[in-house]
Formats: structure tokens, C-alpha cells, sequence
């Protein structure tokens, strides 16, 4: 919902709402979990990081950068990123992690990485195989979601470093 209200000032009471209700959801760890009192996940943490950059949030604000700080963590010695700590690497997360960290330079080696291992695991059809659709209940498959995640977050890469 944030993401479509971004050029709405009109909407920007419902915006400012929403990210009152996304800091609810960070947890102790720093990370965010899809409700309050839910386990820190990648993908939560990374969408509400995301969505409090894009509205003007500084990268010094707690909500930030305990944020970024948790998925450092689970940040997988192949580059890649996973749901948490415990699972392993995804393309899809690591799409959403890439998106998140682009563009901030401290961050660069990180995204680096990811990149590299995102090259590493698609498939020769350009596809990727990923256990983060829901639908799927916990099995890889390739799938578009994953592959349109991926391919929009090096878009987004590439324009903000177009940009700096």
C-alpha cells in the first residue's frame, strides 16, 4: 500500500498511519515480523525499511538501521539472503534485501555479494527457483514471482547508481 500512495501527498495522512502501524511490528532483534509479536522475517524487514526510505525516513532512524542491521545477520556466506536465520538462502528474499540495501554505500560490498549469487543460481531459461511463494508451502519451484522480484530489484540497482 505504501509503495502506490509514494506520489500521493493527498494520501499522506494514510501513509503516515500505515508507518505508525509498521513500527509496531519490529520486534526486540530489530527485524520485522508480518504482525505484531510475529518472528522477524526477511521479507517484512525488508519491505518496512524500504517503505520508511522511500518516505523520507533517515537511514540513522532506529526503525532503519536496527532493521538493516538484522538482515546483515542472516546474510548467508554465498551472498545470498533467507527468510531467517535458520533457512536457507532464496533469490526472492535476496531480490527484496537487494532492494532495500542498493543505493547506500556502507552496504555496497553486501549487495555485491547478492548479486553474485543471484547470477550463480538462475537457471539457463533465465528462471529462478525459489521456496518463498506461499503457494508453494515450503517446495522450490521457478516461478514469475520470483523472477519478476529479481529483475526489478536490479532495475531499481541500476537506476540508483544512474543516480548517484
Amino acid at each position: 500500500m505504501l509503495f502506490a500512495l509514494e506520489n500521493l501527498s493527498a494520501n499522506e495522512g494514510m501513509a503516515k498511519r500505515a508507518l505508525e502501524w509498521l513500527t509496531q511490528c519490529q520486534n526486540y532483534d530489530g527485524g520485522y515480523g508480518v504482525s505484531p509479536g510475529g518472528p522477524s522475517v526477511a521479507f517484512a524487514t525488508a519491505r518496512c525499511a524500504t517503505a520508511f526510505r522511500m518516505h523520507g525516513v533517515s537511514l540513522s532512524d532506529d526503525r532503519i538501521k536496527r532493521g538493516i542491521s538484522w538482515l546483515l545477520r542472516i546474510q548467508k556466506s554465498s551472498g545470498g539472503f533467507s527468510m531467517a536465520m535458520s533457512y536457507p538462502e532464496d533469490p526472492e528474499l535476496t531480490a527484496y534485501v537487494i532492494t532495500t540495501l542498493s543505493g547506500i554505500e556502507i552496504h555496497r560490498g553486501c549487495v555485491d555479494k547478492a548479486v553474485e549469487y543471484l547470477a550463480r543460481v538462475q537457471e539457463a531459461d533465465g528462471s529462478f527457483v525459489s521456496y518463498a511463494p506461499i503457494q508453494f508451502n515450503g517446495q522450490s519451484k521457478r516461478n514469475t514471482q520470483t523472477a519478476c522480484f529479481v529483475a526489478l530489484a536490479m532495475i531499481e540497482m541500476l537506476e540508483k547508481s544512474r543516480n548517484l
